[in-house]
Protein backbone atom coordinates (compact mmCIF):
# COMPACT_ATOMS: atom_id res chain seq x y z
CA UNK A 1 0.00 0.00 0.00
CA UNK A 2 1.19 3.87 -0.72
CA UNK A 3 -0.26 6.16 1.06
CA UNK A 4 -0.19 9.67 1.29
CA UNK A 5 0.74 10.54 4.71
CA UNK A 6 -0.42 14.14 4.98
CA UNK A 7 -4.03 13.24 4.50
CA UNK A 8 -3.70 9.10 4.82
CA UNK A 9 -5.41 8.61 2.05
CA UNK A 10 -3.93 5.12 0.34
CA UNK A 11 -2.42 6.04 -3.41
CA UNK A 12 -2.10 3.00 -4.80
CA UNK A 13 -2.19 -1.07 -3.12
CA UNK A 14 -0.59 -4.37 -4.85
CA UNK A 15 0.76 -7.40 -3.44
CA UNK A 16 4.53 -7.28 -2.83
CA UNK A 17 5.53 -10.09 -0.95
CA UNK A 18 8.66 -7.73 -0.06
CA UNK A 19 10.22 -7.44 3.40
CA UNK A 20 13.59 -5.54 2.61
CA UNK A 21 16.34 -7.77 3.77
CA UNK A 22 19.51 -4.87 4.51
CA UNK A 23 18.49 -1.72 2.83
CA UNK A 24 18.43 -1.16 -0.93
CA UNK A 25 21.19 0.57 -2.53
CA UNK A 26 21.03 2.57 -6.15
CA UNK A 27 21.86 1.26 -9.20
CA UNK A 28 22.39 4.36 -12.34
CA UNK A 29 19.99 3.51 -14.75
CA UNK A 30 20.73 4.31 -18.59
CA UNK A 31 18.75 7.32 -18.46
CA UNK A 32 16.34 9.40 -15.75
CA UNK A 33 16.78 8.59 -11.54
CA UNK A 34 18.20 5.19 -10.58
CA UNK A 35 17.01 2.36 -10.06
CA UNK A 36 16.84 0.81 -6.28
CA UNK A 37 17.95 -2.86 -5.37
CA UNK A 38 16.58 -4.62 -2.79
CA UNK A 39 16.57 -8.27 -1.20
CA UNK A 40 13.28 -9.89 0.23
CA UNK A 41 13.21 -12.15 2.79
CA UNK A 42 13.29 -15.11 1.10
CA UNK A 43 16.99 -13.97 -1.30
CA UNK A 44 14.66 -12.95 -4.19
CA UNK A 45 16.45 -10.00 -5.88
CA UNK A 46 14.28 -6.58 -6.74
CA UNK A 47 15.08 -3.76 -9.09
CA UNK A 48 12.71 -0.93 -8.10
CA UNK A 49 11.91 1.80 -10.60
CA UNK A 50 10.61 5.03 -8.75
CA UNK A 51 9.15 6.36 -12.59
CA UNK A 52 7.12 2.80 -12.76
CA UNK A 53 6.19 3.29 -9.19
CA UNK A 54 4.28 6.99 -9.96
CA UNK A 55 0.32 7.14 -10.73
CA UNK A 56 -0.55 8.65 -13.16
CA UNK A 57 -2.24 11.59 -12.67
CA UNK A 58 -6.05 10.94 -10.87
CA UNK A 59 -4.93 7.49 -10.60
CA UNK A 60 -4.98 5.39 -7.35
CA UNK A 61 -3.38 2.25 -8.32
CA UNK A 62 -0.16 1.46 -10.48
CA UNK A 63 -0.68 -1.43 -12.95
CA UNK A 64 1.05 -4.64 -13.45
CA UNK A 65 3.12 -6.57 -11.11
CA UNK A 66 6.81 -6.58 -9.20
CA UNK A 67 8.85 -9.29 -10.55
CA UNK A 68 11.92 -10.27 -8.87
CA UNK A 69 15.61 -10.23 -11.50
CA UNK A 70 17.19 -13.07 -9.75
CA UNK A 71 15.40 -15.94 -7.20
CA UNK A 72 15.41 -17.25 -3.70
CA UNK A 73 18.41 -18.29 -2.57
CA UNK A 74 18.59 -19.92 1.54
CA UNK A 75 19.14 -17.73 4.39
CA UNK A 76 22.53 -17.55 5.65
CA UNK A 77 22.09 -16.62 9.88
CA UNK A 78 25.87 -15.98 10.17
CA UNK A 79 26.69 -14.12 7.11
CA UNK A 80 23.96 -12.15 5.22
CA UNK A 81 24.17 -11.45 1.57
CA UNK A 82 26.83 -8.74 0.70
CA UNK A 83 26.46 -5.70 -1.87
CA UNK A 84 29.80 -4.83 -3.02
CA UNK A 85 30.81 -2.30 -6.04
CA UNK A 86 33.98 -1.20 -7.57
CA UNK A 87 32.37 1.95 -9.33
CA UNK A 88 29.58 2.74 -8.46
CA UNK A 89 27.98 1.40 -11.65
CA UNK A 90 26.72 -2.15 -11.00
CA UNK A 91 26.47 -4.26 -8.00
CA UNK A 92 28.21 -7.59 -6.54
CA UNK A 93 25.56 -9.44 -4.51
CA UNK A 94 27.43 -12.40 -2.87
CA UNK A 95 25.57 -14.52 -0.72
CA UNK A 96 26.88 -18.03 0.92
CA UNK A 97 23.01 -20.24 0.99
CA UNK A 98 22.06 -22.16 3.72
CA UNK A 99 25.65 -21.38 5.37
CA UNK A 100 27.06 -23.97 2.99
CA UNK A 101 30.03 -23.84 0.76
CA UNK A 102 28.49 -22.69 -2.51
CA UNK A 103 29.27 -18.82 -3.02
CA UNK A 104 26.59 -17.35 -5.14
CA UNK A 105 27.62 -14.10 -7.22
CA UNK A 106 24.81 -12.02 -8.58
CA UNK A 107 26.31 -9.11 -11.15
CA UNK A 108 23.71 -6.81 -11.72
CA UNK A 109 24.08 -4.06 -14.62
CA UNK A 110 21.78 -1.25 -15.73
CA UNK A 111 20.13 -2.79 -19.77
CA UNK A 112 18.54 -0.42 -21.86
CA UNK A 113 14.62 0.71 -20.82
CA UNK A 114 15.33 1.49 -17.14
CA UNK A 115 15.88 -2.24 -16.91
CA UNK A 116 18.58 -4.30 -14.97
CA UNK A 117 19.69 -7.43 -15.97
CA UNK A 118 21.67 -10.07 -13.66
CA UNK A 119 24.56 -12.57 -14.73
CA UNK A 120 24.74 -15.24 -11.70
CA UNK A 121 27.40 -18.10 -10.95
CA UNK A 122 28.31 -20.26 -8.64
CA UNK A 123 31.56 -20.95 -6.58
CA UNK A 124 32.46 -24.06 -4.70
CA UNK A 125 34.40 -22.80 -1.69
CA UNK A 126 36.51 -25.63 0.13
CA UNK A 127 35.12 -24.12 3.57
CA UNK A 128 32.18 -22.19 4.36
CA UNK A 129 32.63 -18.41 4.84
CA UNK A 130 33.33 -16.83 8.47
CA UNK A 131 32.76 -13.30 7.53
CA UNK A 132 31.16 -10.59 5.33
CA UNK A 133 33.67 -10.53 1.56
CA UNK A 134 35.20 -7.87 -0.11
CA UNK A 135 36.53 -6.70 -2.83
CA UNK A 136 39.99 -6.37 -3.88
CA UNK A 137 41.39 -5.37 -7.38
CA UNK A 138 39.19 -7.88 -9.28
CA UNK A 139 38.40 -10.19 -7.22
CA UNK A 140 36.43 -11.25 -4.19
CA UNK A 141 38.42 -11.73 -1.28
CA UNK A 142 36.01 -14.67 1.45
CA UNK A 143 37.51 -15.31 4.90
CA UNK A 144 36.79 -19.02 5.86
CA UNK A 145 35.67 -20.71 8.85
CA UNK A 146 38.89 -23.00 8.46
CA UNK A 147 40.87 -19.39 9.14
CA UNK A 148 42.21 -19.36 5.19
CA UNK A 149 41.40 -16.55 3.33
CA UNK A 150 40.42 -17.27 -0.86
CA UNK A 151 40.37 -15.07 -3.53
CA UNK A 152 37.57 -15.55 -6.12
CA UNK A 153 38.35 -13.70 -9.50
CA UNK A 154 35.47 -11.80 -10.76
CA UNK A 155 36.24 -12.75 -14.48
CA UNK A 156 36.19 -16.21 -14.03
CA UNK A 157 38.87 -18.88 -13.07
CA UNK A 158 40.14 -21.01 -10.43
CA UNK A 159 39.59 -19.54 -6.43
CA UNK A 160 43.38 -18.77 -4.85
CA UNK A 161 44.02 -19.33 -1.79
CA UNK A 162 45.34 -16.73 0.80
CA UNK A 163 47.04 -16.51 3.90
CA UNK A 164 45.81 -17.36 7.35
CA UNK A 165 43.45 -14.47 8.46
CA UNK A 166 42.74 -16.17 11.95
CA UNK A 167 44.56 -16.50 15.46
CA UNK A 168 45.53 -19.25 16.32
CA UNK A 169 44.62 -18.45 19.59
CA UNK A 170 40.92 -18.65 18.43
CA UNK A 171 38.19 -21.15 17.09
CA UNK A 172 35.69 -21.69 14.33
CA UNK A 173 33.14 -19.71 15.72
CA UNK A 174 35.25 -16.19 15.26
CA UNK A 175 33.90 -13.97 12.53
CA UNK A 176 36.42 -12.63 9.75
CA UNK A 177 36.80 -9.06 8.74
CA UNK A 178 38.93 -8.28 5.46
CA UNK A 179 39.84 -5.04 3.37
CA UNK A 180 41.23 -4.98 0.22
CA UNK A 181 43.50 -1.78 -1.06
CA UNK A 182 44.72 -2.09 -4.23
CA UNK A 183 47.35 -4.98 -4.59
CA UNK A 184 47.16 -4.72 -0.74
CA UNK A 185 45.10 -6.42 1.98
CA UNK A 186 44.41 -5.63 5.59
CA UNK A 187 42.94 -8.73 7.70
CA UNK A 188 41.30 -8.61 11.33
CA UNK A 189 42.64 -11.57 13.40
CA UNK A 190 38.99 -12.24 15.24
CA UNK A 191 40.90 -10.13 18.09
CA UNK A 192 42.78 -6.95 18.43
CA UNK A 193 44.98 -7.78 15.51
CA UNK A 194 45.50 -6.26 12.54
CA UNK A 195 47.76 -7.61 9.39
CA UNK A 196 49.03 -6.41 6.17
CA UNK A 197 49.70 -8.77 2.98
CA UNK A 198 50.88 -8.04 -0.90
CA UNK A 199 48.82 -10.34 -3.12
CA UNK A 200 48.92 -8.75 -7.02
CA UNK A 201 46.65 -10.65 -9.52
CA UNK A 202 48.52 -13.71 -10.55
CA UNK A 203 51.55 -13.88 -7.74
CA UNK A 204 51.84 -15.48 -4.21
CA UNK A 205 50.95 -13.27 -1.50
CA UNK A 206 53.16 -12.07 1.02
CA UNK A 207 53.59 -10.27 4.38
CA UNK A 208 53.96 -6.24 4.69
CA UNK A 209 56.45 -4.60 5.67
CA UNK A 210 58.80 -7.66 4.91
CA UNK A 211 59.81 -10.00 7.32
CA UNK A 212 57.59 -9.21 10.36
CA UNK A 213 54.84 -11.81 11.84
CA UNK A 214 51.33 -11.25 11.73
CA UNK A 215 49.65 -9.18 13.60
CA UNK A 216 51.00 -5.93 12.27
CA UNK A 217 49.29 -3.94 14.55
CA UNK A 218 47.26 -4.06 17.92
CA UNK A 219 44.55 -2.33 19.04
CA UNK A 220 43.68 -1.92 22.61
CA UNK A 221 40.21 -3.77 22.20
CA UNK A 222 38.78 -6.30 19.91
CA UNK A 223 37.95 -5.52 16.10
CA UNK A 224 34.01 -5.54 16.14
CA UNK A 225 33.11 -4.59 12.85
CA UNK A 226 34.89 -4.18 8.89
CA UNK A 227 37.69 -1.79 8.35
CA UNK A 228 36.53 1.07 6.84
CA UNK A 229 38.74 2.60 3.85
CA UNK A 230 38.76 6.41 3.85
CA UNK A 231 38.77 8.50 0.84
CA UNK A 232 42.29 10.57 -0.12
CA UNK A 233 45.25 10.21 -1.64
CA UNK A 234 46.86 8.10 1.36
CA UNK A 235 45.61 4.58 2.14
CA UNK A 236 43.80 4.80 5.12
CA UNK A 237 41.02 3.51 6.95
CA UNK A 238 38.77 3.45 9.93
CA UNK A 239 38.50 0.84 12.77
CA UNK A 240 35.88 0.05 15.73
CA UNK A 241 36.94 -2.06 18.75
CA UNK A 242 34.93 -3.31 21.92
CA UNK A 243 36.81 -0.48 24.28
CA UNK A 244 34.27 2.21 22.09
CA UNK A 245 37.00 3.66 20.40
CA UNK A 246 37.30 4.63 16.50
CA UNK A 247 41.18 4.56 15.13
CA UNK A 248 41.93 6.01 11.61
CA UNK A 249 44.53 4.20 10.49
CA UNK A 250 47.28 5.02 8.08
CA UNK A 251 49.28 2.62 5.83
CA UNK A 252 52.85 3.79 5.04
CA UNK A 253 54.13 2.76 1.35
CA UNK A 254 55.90 -0.14 2.79
CA UNK A 255 53.26 -1.52 4.48
CA UNK A 256 53.49 -0.35 8.05
CA UNK A 257 50.65 0.22 10.36
CA UNK A 258 50.43 3.74 11.84
CA UNK A 259 47.42 5.12 14.20
CA UNK A 260 47.08 8.72 12.84
CA UNK A 261 44.23 9.58 15.32
CA UNK A 262 41.98 7.71 17.67
CA UNK A 263 38.25 8.91 19.02
CA UNK A 264 36.47 7.66 21.91
CA UNK A 265 33.00 6.79 21.27
CA UNK A 266 31.52 6.17 24.58
CA UNK A 267 30.65 2.86 23.56
CA UNK A 268 31.19 -0.05 21.15
CA UNK A 269 29.74 -0.04 17.79
CA UNK A 270 27.03 -2.36 17.38
CA UNK A 271 26.71 -1.64 13.37
CA UNK A 272 29.63 -1.70 10.68
CA UNK A 273 30.97 2.11 10.61
CA UNK A 274 29.49 3.63 7.49
CA UNK A 275 31.08 6.49 5.29
CA UNK A 276 28.96 9.47 4.17
CA UNK A 277 29.97 12.79 1.56
CA UNK A 278 28.85 15.97 3.09
CA UNK A 279 29.30 19.58 1.63
CA UNK A 280 32.69 19.81 4.41
CA UNK A 281 33.97 16.46 3.29
CA UNK A 282 33.71 13.18 4.10
CA UNK A 283 32.00 11.96 7.76
CA UNK A 284 32.21 8.60 9.26
CA UNK A 285 28.96 7.60 10.63
CA UNK A 286 28.93 5.00 13.50
CA UNK A 287 26.09 3.57 15.40
CA UNK A 288 27.01 2.71 18.94
CA UNK A 289 24.82 1.15 21.93
CA UNK A 290 22.27 0.19 19.42
CA UNK A 291 20.36 3.63 19.94
CA UNK A 292 23.23 6.34 19.59
CA UNK A 293 24.91 7.59 16.35
CA UNK A 294 28.48 9.14 16.27
CA UNK A 295 29.05 11.37 13.19
CA UNK A 296 32.91 11.34 13.21
CA UNK A 297 35.14 13.85 11.51
CA UNK A 298 37.93 11.63 10.72
CA UNK A 299 40.41 14.15 9.89
CA UNK A 300 42.91 14.29 6.97
CA UNK A 301 46.16 15.16 4.95
CA UNK A 302 48.07 17.12 7.21
CA UNK A 303 47.40 20.76 6.66
CA UNK A 304 49.83 22.10 3.88
CA UNK A 305 49.75 25.65 5.77
CA UNK A 306 50.25 27.43 8.97
CA UNK A 307 48.79 30.54 11.24
CA UNK A 308 50.10 32.46 14.24
CA UNK A 309 47.32 31.92 17.21
CA UNK A 310 46.56 34.25 18.90
CA UNK A 311 48.86 34.83 22.16
CA UNK A 312 51.63 33.51 21.67
CA UNK A 313 54.71 36.01 21.64
CA UNK A 314 58.15 35.66 19.77
CA UNK A 315 56.11 34.79 16.10
CA UNK A 316 56.13 30.93 16.81
CA UNK A 317 54.23 28.75 13.92
CA UNK A 318 52.46 25.78 14.62
CA UNK A 319 50.15 23.41 12.12
CA UNK A 320 46.70 24.05 11.94
CA UNK A 321 44.51 21.53 13.54
CA UNK A 322 41.97 20.59 10.67
CA UNK A 323 43.54 17.03 10.34
CA UNK A 324 42.85 15.46 13.65
CA UNK A 325 39.73 13.51 13.98
CA UNK A 326 37.19 13.97 16.33
CA UNK A 327 33.17 13.43 16.80
CA UNK A 328 31.91 16.49 15.97
CA UNK A 329 28.29 15.40 17.51
CA UNK A 330 25.89 12.73 18.75
CA UNK A 331 22.29 11.66 18.41
CA UNK A 332 20.65 9.59 20.79
CA UNK A 333 17.24 7.96 19.99
CA UNK A 334 13.93 8.37 21.98
CA UNK A 335 13.41 6.20 24.58
CA UNK A 336 17.23 4.04 23.65
CA UNK A 337 14.92 2.64 20.57
CA UNK A 338 17.90 0.67 18.64
CA UNK A 339 18.51 2.70 14.91
CA UNK A 340 18.02 0.53 11.91
CA UNK A 341 19.98 0.06 8.57
CA UNK A 342 22.13 2.86 7.71
CA UNK A 343 21.04 6.43 8.04
CA UNK A 344 21.28 7.81 4.77
CA UNK A 345 21.95 11.78 3.74
CA UNK A 346 19.63 13.22 2.06
CA UNK A 347 19.21 17.18 1.08
CA UNK A 348 21.48 18.57 3.86
CA UNK A 349 20.22 16.22 6.52
CA UNK A 350 21.00 12.75 8.10
CA UNK A 351 17.93 10.93 8.26
CA UNK A 352 17.55 8.17 11.17
CA UNK A 353 15.02 5.61 11.66
CA UNK A 354 14.64 3.32 14.75
CA UNK A 355 12.65 0.05 15.57
CA UNK A 356 9.67 2.26 16.92
CA UNK A 357 8.89 3.72 13.91
CA UNK A 358 10.37 6.96 13.96
CA UNK A 359 12.21 8.67 11.13
CA UNK A 360 13.99 12.01 12.38
CA UNK A 361 16.20 14.12 10.30
CA UNK A 362 19.47 15.97 11.85
CA UNK A 363 21.07 18.96 11.11
CA UNK A 364 24.39 17.67 9.34
CA UNK A 365 26.56 20.24 11.05
CA UNK A 366 25.48 20.34 14.63
CA UNK A 367 23.10 17.23 14.93
CA UNK A 368 19.73 18.70 16.03
CA UNK A 369 16.30 17.47 14.82
CA UNK A 370 15.28 19.38 12.09
CA UNK A 371 11.35 19.45 10.78
CA UNK A 372 8.44 17.94 12.56
CA UNK A 373 10.01 13.72 11.83
CA UNK A 374 7.46 11.27 11.02
CA UNK A 375 6.17 8.00 13.65
CA UNK A 376 4.91 5.19 12.00
CA UNK A 377 0.88 4.02 13.98
CA UNK A 378 -0.34 0.96 14.48
CA UNK A 379 1.49 -2.71 14.95
CA UNK A 380 4.21 -1.81 11.88
CA UNK A 381 7.31 -0.83 12.09
CA UNK A 382 10.20 -0.21 9.99
CA UNK A 383 12.57 -2.91 7.82
CA UNK A 384 15.61 -0.88 6.96
CA UNK A 385 16.86 2.61 6.86
CA UNK A 386 14.97 5.23 4.53
CA UNK A 387 16.47 6.03 1.16
CA UNK A 388 15.80 9.32 -1.53
CA UNK A 389 13.90 7.72 -3.90
CA UNK A 390 11.38 10.53 -5.64
CA UNK A 391 11.80 14.14 -5.47
CA UNK A 392 10.52 14.83 -2.69
CA UNK A 393 10.09 11.53 -1.02
CA UNK A 394 12.02 8.33 0.98
CA UNK A 395 11.11 4.76 0.59
CA UNK A 396 10.62 3.65 3.45
CA UNK A 397 10.39 -0.49 3.63
CA UNK A 398 8.19 -1.81 6.03
CA UNK A 399 8.17 -5.41 8.17
CA UNK A 400 4.52 -6.06 6.74
CA UNK A 401 5.87 -5.63 3.20
CA UNK A 402 4.57 -1.88 2.27
CA UNK A 403 7.36 0.37 0.32
CA UNK A 404 6.15 3.59 2.14
CA UNK A 405 7.10 6.84 -0.10
CA UNK A 406 8.00 9.41 3.08
CA UNK A 407 7.80 13.48 2.32
CA UNK A 408 11.22 14.16 3.03
CA UNK A 409 9.57 17.93 4.23
CA UNK A 410 8.94 15.75 7.25
CA UNK A 411 12.74 15.67 8.15
CA UNK A 412 13.94 19.04 6.63
CA UNK A 413 13.90 22.63 8.63
CA UNK A 414 11.69 24.17 6.30
CA UNK A 415 8.98 20.94 6.06
CA UNK A 416 8.78 21.98 2.40
CA UNK A 417 5.44 20.52 1.03
CA UNK A 418 5.63 17.01 -0.87
CA UNK A 419 5.17 17.80 -4.61
CA UNK A 420 2.05 16.11 -6.48
CA UNK A 421 2.67 12.80 -8.29
CA UNK A 422 3.79 13.65 -12.07
CA UNK A 423 3.09 11.64 -14.77
CA UNK A 424 5.32 8.85 -16.20
CA UNK A 425 7.33 10.32 -19.03
CA UNK A 426 7.52 8.11 -22.17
Amino acid sequence: TCVDDERGSVIWQRQLGLVCQGQPVPLPADRGPPLWLALDQGGSLFALDPNALTPRRGAQWVPGRLEPIAGPLAPNPRVPTAFLTQDGKSWLAVSCPGGGATLVIRHVMAARGRAAEVAEREVQLRETIAGPPALMNGRILVPLADGALSAVPLGGGPVSEGPDWRSPRLGRETEGYVLGLGDRLITCDGGRGLSVWDWPIGKAWSMAPPGIEPPALELPGRIVAPPLALPGPTPRFAVADDTGGLSIIEMKPDGALIVQDRVDLGAAATSPPFLAETPAGPRVGVVVARSRLAWVNPGGEPPAWYFLPLGIEGGEVVPADQGKASVEWEHATRNDSPILGVPSVVGGVVVVVDQSGRYTGLSLRTGREEGAGHSLRGSIAPASGAVPFQPGRLLAPLTDGTLMLLDEGKVHPDGRALPPPRELLD
